[in-house]
């Protein structure tokens, strides 16, 4: 009896773990892009600035390496499946990628604030009236989500004109969230499409052709 708890404790925690929401917000609010990560109550930010400057410094670092690596990518090159092949099963891929992405995502956030200004009054008014057609065509895609936030404070879009300041100033937030088992889903269907690209024959070269002659 002891072992149908454990087995049954095992698994309500697994289907919990799967029903897990992991949120994924990008935000700009003045000159630092900044990416936030919740993890059900964990929160974790992070500086897009900063991440990239550690990428760039782990760039380097394994720039040293790069010439073995280059010839075994030389060599993985040459036996690359044709190019139509390989750009049908990506195809294909990329499109049940989507279909499901667009089922299980959920727009969280979506708010965009742009003050647009220039040194010029009559550049201002063109400018907004682009902008804020562009603003409008997006907001109105926001609205249009069926999954999405039903409050209204998490769909905004403002843009107005600033004839006073020279400088065009923008804040946005948008946020999407998946649950666990949703992402499991969609990087199973990416590693299928890797490993249906892998199965695919090899490309033939001008030596193979005059073998096969």
């Amino acid at each position: 009896m002891t072992a149908l708890y454990i087995i049954g404790g095992v698994l309500l925690f697994l289907l919990l773990l799967m029903l897990l929401k992991i949120s994924v917000f990008f935000s700009y609010y003045g000159k630092v892009p900044e990416l936030c990560i919740k993890i059900g109550f964990i929160k974790l930010n992070y500086n897009l600035k900063e991440l990239k400057k550690d990428a760039e410094a782990q760039g380097d670092a394994k720039a040293k390496g790069s010439k073995k690596k280059k010839k075994k990518n030389a060599k993985k090159k040459a036996s690359a499946p044709a190019l139509k092949d390989g750009i049908k099963v990506f195809k294909d891929g990329i499109l049940n990628f989507w279909g499901k992405y667009k089922r299980y995502a959920r727009l969280e956030r979506y708010i965009v604030k742009i003050s647009v200004a220039t040194d010029d009054p009559a550049k201002t008014a063109v400018l907004y009236g682009g902008v804020a057609a562009i603003a409008g065509s997006l907001h109105a895609w926001a609205t249009s989500v069926k999954n999405r936030s039903k409050r209204l404070c998490d769909l905004q879009t403002e843009v107005r004109p600033d004839f006073i300041a020279e400088k065009t100033d923008a804040a946005a937030e948008i946020g999407f969230s998946l649950r666990l088992w949703h992402i499991l889903s969609c990087g199973l269907t990416a590693l299928f499409t890797y490993r249906r690209y892998r199965k695919l024959p090899a490309k033939k070269t001008n030596s193979d052709r005059k073998v096969d002659g």
